[in-house]
C-alpha cells in the first residue's frame, strides 16, 4: 500500500472508531476522553532519573531501559526492567560491563546488574519530582558496596 492509502486507511478506521463511540452515546465518549486524560496524567508526573545532560543517555527520563553517564564502560547499564518506580526507591535489574577482579576495564563482560534509584526530590528548587541517586551492583558480587561501587548523582551526573 502507497503512502497515500495508508493514509486513508489509517483516516477511515479513525472515523469509524469515533463514530462508534458517539453512537453509544456521551457517556462512552466521556469514559474514553478521561481515560486518555488519566494515561496523559500519569505519563506528566512519573518522575525521572534526575536530569539529562548532552553526555548522558537515559537521565531526565521516567523509567528508562539504558542509563549511561557517558564514562568508561562500567558507568553504563542497558535493558533495564524496572519492577517498580513512582515510590521512595525504583528498582530494576538490567546488564552491565563487570570487570574481572583486579582487571582491565577492557576485559568487562556482560552480566546481570541491579539497578536502585532513590533520593526522590527534585534536581531544582521547583523543578518535576526526581530519583536523584542511583547505583547498580552484580548480584554475583552480593549485595551493594560502597567500596566495590559507586553512587551516581542523577541531577549532576557525577559520582559520589
Amino acid at each position: 500500500m502507497n503512502t497515500r492509502g495508508y493514509v486513508i486507511a489509517t483516516t477511515l478506521t479513525t472515523v469509524c472508531a469515533l463514530g462508534a463511540i458517539g453512537a453509544a452515546g456521551p457517556s462512552a465518549l466521556a469514559a474514553a476522553h478521561d481515560m486518555t486524560g488519566i494515561a496523559h496524567l500519569a505519563t506528566a508526573t512519573a518522575p525521572t532519573l534526575g536530569s539529562a545532560h548532552s553526555f548522558t543517555h537515559g537521565l531526565g527520563t521516567a523509567r528508562p531501559k539504558t542509563v549511561d553517564f557517558g564514562g568508561d564502560p562500567t558507568s553504563y547499564i542497558k535493558n533495564v526492567h524496572w519492577s517498580s518506580w513512582g515510590g521512595k526507591v525504583a528498582t530494576g535489574t538490567g546488564t552491565a560491563c563487570r570487570p574481572p577482579a583486579n582487571g582491565p576495564f577492557a576485559y568487562c563482560r556482560p552480566t546481570t546488574a541491579k539497578i536502585k534509584a532513590f533520593g526522590l526530590g527534585s534536581c531544582t528548587k521547583h523543578g518535576r519530582a526526581a530519583y536523584t541517586s542511583v547505583e547498580w551492583w552484580f548480584p554475583v558480587d552480593g549485595t551493594f558496596n560502597p567500596k566495590n561501587n559507586s553512587v551516581f548523582n542523577t541531577c549532576t551526573a557525577d559520582i559520589r
